[in-house]
């Protein structure tokens, strides 16, 4: 066999969160989905490489691990017009049915969205995550709430978001990152129950049956025919259809034992590994724009126009401060260069929420003229804020209408995939039909041959039997 890595017995959790994960969570930051699928025999150690024993030290699992990354790389982002996020959640695969495991009276919300490529779930709980100890209480607290690990599928999620506001743009660059843990029921659990348990032996059933639907997708895809890919026999590839063949960045975790006991089953794990490698994924970054919301973008351009009238002012300060005698502190009679401190009357004032600066007795005529010139120009940029606050707060309702009509356009974009994607099945069924007719038709002339060549049979044998019986008439005769 031949694959990416071998890992030792001897191997450490963080070496195989090296090789497996942590390249994963450096896509994910780019705005990837990825997803680690673990796969083998019972009792092989794939649920202890996710979740480990611990939330420190050597023992740590890759979920941890990976949270960590996340997590670290969020705290380096500290540009204020940069926002990150990162939310978990925690899904089990039962007997063909899904459980929340982070809130289980949300199970029943949980449903399928279905798109031309993939089948997200809707109404999952999605929980926060400031810290890694948010993830490590999750993974304690809710092994008890897991039905029946050995006969069922788990799915664990970190989703990465990163908004970054781009002012002169007026836009928001939206990266959108998905990293899923998929733990798959052991591939021999069927051999480790009793048979006299009928309720286990149907839960193992279907957990079989999932596990070897999930092998078909994958023999499917590495022969090059997608078209014919079964996800919808089973919910697991349906949740796991965009790992599968899809948009995602996809690793397969084959645990190996060294029991001798399970020699075949080992043998049967690697021999699907290296068909696995075979299968050829699509992925691509999940960016996105958006503009800037119309309150937020008046809030940034009254911040604008306070900061340059702020500058301008501190400017103007520091041309006209005059000394006692009369002369300029820059640029002086006395020819004096030390630089100027404004005297405290020169700084604004706060009036009525606007700023006016008050003008030093000492100017000039013209100065207290451009003064009272700077004060109007100042009141009729507040006019004009206020004003164009107010018209921004009425196209509000219009740019919600623009988002629903946007809505709908993407609707009928959907819908008329879903058509054309009927109308090619209709045809496929009508050329199907069309040479079923054919072979019928074919199949009709050959009986109408067989029945003339018989017919001509009969005739001749009649024609013989006529001769003969003439021949015995005229012996008779004679």
């Amino acid at each position: 066999f031949d694959f990416d890595h071998v890992l030792p017995e001897s191997a450490t959790q963080k070496d195989a969160y090296d090789v497996t994960t942590h390249s994963l969570v450096e896509q994910v930051l780019l705005g990837y989905h990825a997803c680690l699928i673990t796969y083998g025999s019972a009792s092989t150690g794939k649920s202890h490489s996710l979740f480990g024993k611990a939330s420190s030290g050597k023992y740590k699992g890759l979920i941890i691990r990976a949270a960590e990354t996340l997590l670290h790389s969020i705290e380096k982002e500290t540009v204020e017009n940069i926002k990150c996020k990162l939310t978990m959640s925690f899904i089990q695969v039962y007997n063909e049915k899904f459980y929340d495991i982070l809130d289980p009276s949300a199970t029943d919300n949980i449903r399928f969205h279905e798109f031309a490529d993939a089948s997200p779930l809707e109404g999952v709980t999605e929980m926060p995550v400031q810290t890694v100890d948010d993830v490590t209480k999750q993974l304690r607290r809710n092994p008890n709430r897991v039905r029946d690990a050995g006969r069922s599928h788990t799915v664990f999620t970190l989703h990465y978001k990163k908004e970054e506001t781009d002012f002169e743009k007026n836009t928001i660059q939206v990266t959108d990152g998905r990293l899923e843990f998929a733990d798959l029921v052991g591939v021999n659990r069927s051999t480790k129950h009793s048979t006299h348990d009928v309720s286990g032996n149907s839960a193992n059933a279907k957990a079989n049956k999932s596990l070897q639907v999930f092998g078909n997708v994958v023999l499917t895809l590495a022969e090059s025919s997608p078209q014919s890919t079964p996800y919808k026999d089973s919910k697991l590839t349906r949740l796991l259809r965009e790992a599968l063949g899809g948009n995602c960045i996809t690793r397969l975790l084959v645990a190996a034992s060294p029991c001798p006991n399970l020699t075949h089953e080992t043998f049967c794990c690697l021999q699907f590994a290296q068909r696995a490698m075979t299968v050829v994924n699509h992925p691509e970054a999940h960016i996105s724009f958006k503009e800037i919301p119309i309150q937020m973008d008046s809030q940034l351009q009254i911040f604008r126009m306070r900061q340059k009238r702020k500058k301008d002012h501190l400017k103007m300060i520091g041309r006209k401060q005059i000394n006692k005698d009369g002369t300029n502190i820059v640029s002086g009679e006395h020819g004096s260069s030390r630089s100027p401190t404004p005297p405290k009357e020169a700084f604004s004032k706060v009036i009525d929420g606007r700023q006016r600066n008050s003008v030093p007795v000492a100017l000039r005529k013209d100065e207290r003229k451009e003064a009272k010139d700077r004060d109007a120009k100042q009141a009729k940029i507040t006019q004009l804020e206020q004003l164009l606050v107010k018209i921004q707060n009425e196209t509000a309702p219009l740019s919600e209408f623009q988002a629903l009509r946007e809505n709908k356009v993407k609707d009928r974009q959907r819908i008329k995939i879903v058509q054309e994607k009927l109308l090619g099945e209709q045809a496929r069924l009508e050329a199907l039909l069309e040479g079923c007719k054919s072979k019928m038709s074919q199949m009709v002339s050959l009986t109408e041959v067989a029945n003339l060549q018989e017919l001509r049979r009969k005739e001749v044998q009649k024609k013989k039997i006529e001769e003969l019986s003439k021949n015995l008439q005229e012996q008779t005769k004679g």
